[in-house]
């Protein structure tokens, strides 16, 4: 489930990146944000089963833990710089690039949980 939800999150990145700057495309741009979210959801569960699959218990939640709020805290820190320096079509764009280039790890990770 993993690569497939990763993959359904960057299609939803891809396609608001496309339509941040634009006007008129709300209802796309609310279905591209939905799509992601479901994408995101699945992938944040997912992980969190196949490291429970990988290591104990309390080693796997306390490094997920740690490492979802990280990526969370610093990614909005890291995001808000791109949309400052640039925009937010940039900005997301690159999200949807980097969730492309993490798919062979998805991959993996699914084939080997």
């Amino acid at each position: 489930m993993l690569f497939g939800a990763l993959a359904c999150a960057a299609a939803g990145l891809a396609v608001f990146a496309l339509l941040a700057e634009l006007s008129g495309w709300a209802i796309v741009a609310v279905v591209a944000v939905a799509v992601f979210g479901v994408g995101f959801g699945v992938v944040q569960n997912d992980a969190l089963v196949a490291m429970f699959a990988r290591s104990p218990a309390a080693t796997a939640s306390v490094s997920w833990n740690v490492a979802f709020d990280a990526g969370q805290g610093l990614g909005a820190v890291v995001v808000g710089a791109i949309i400052s320096a640039s925009t937010a079509g940039a900005a997301f764009a690159l999200l949807a690039v980097w969730a492309v280039v993490l798919l062979p790890v998805a991959w993996k990770a699914g084939r080997s949980g």
